[in-house]
């Protein structure tokens, strides 16, 4: 089943928020998204605004449909390609497009062209949802847990009560995939560096995970 919790500015009608709860078996899998919809006078003739808010202060692009300046690319919202809007379409339906068509398992097939045929296709994707795994912990249920969206700090809080094992023993199977991929990485570069062309390679790789606070988990 998929969660999402919508809240009505008091001020105005026209401005909404939600939170979409990252689908099981994804990179984005328990991590709470926040989103800023507007509903513009032409509403329901024209499609609503809607704007990711979870991009750590913009620099941050969780997919390729969720750019880090908050842009949302959903065929729905009249920007992307496919199906657009129409008069019956509904806001749930724009929410639910977002986590069955954005927030999917192998977001880098998302970009346009990329196949999953293609050489190195899978490997590029294991990379790219290892660099999501991270930025899920630390943007999508770190910060949530610490500054919860404005109206939703009752939901975060059980949320994450109820979600606390489940969360902590994914990011514990991200932290392994991610601290893992980094050793690799170390190690393939140090065989490079002693090979003369590569003595000024430099070195880096994944940010090893931060896990939440257990505590601010079991406490929420």
């Amino acid at each position: 089943s998929q969660s999402i919790f919508v809240r009505v500015d008091a001020d105005s009608m026209a401005h909404l928020s939600a939170i979409i709860v990252g689908p099981p078996g994804t990179p984005y899998e328990n991590g709470l998204f926040h989103f800023h919809v507007f509903l513009p006078p032409q509403c329901p003739q024209r499609p609503p605004k809607v704007t990711l808010m979870t991009t750590g202060g913009g620099q941050v692009r969780f997919n390729p449909n969720l750019y880090a300046n908050g842009k949302v690319c959903l065929s729905l919202l009249g920007t992307w390609s496919g199906p657009g809007w129409h008069p019956d379409c509904t806001l749930l339906q724009v929410f639910l497009s977002i986590a069955t068509l954005i927030l999917v398992d192998e977001p880098f097939f998302n970009e346009p062209g990329y196949s999953r045929t293609a050489p190195l296709a899978m490997q590029h994707s294991a990379r790219n949802n290892a660099c999501l795994y991270a930025r899920t912990v630390n943007l999508a249920m770190t910060d949530p847990l610490q500054t919860p969206p404005l109206g939703f700090a009752e939901v975060v809080k059980a949320h994450f009560r109820i979600k606390c094992w489940a969360v902590l023993q994914r990011a514990n199977e991200w932290a392994t995939t991610i601290n893992d991929a980094n050793d690799d990485t170390s190690r393939a570069q140090s065989r490079k560096r002693t090979h003369p062309k590569h003595q000024m390679t430099s070195t880096g790789g994944r940010p090893r995970i931060k896990l939440p606070d257990i505590q601010a988990l079991k406490n929420a």
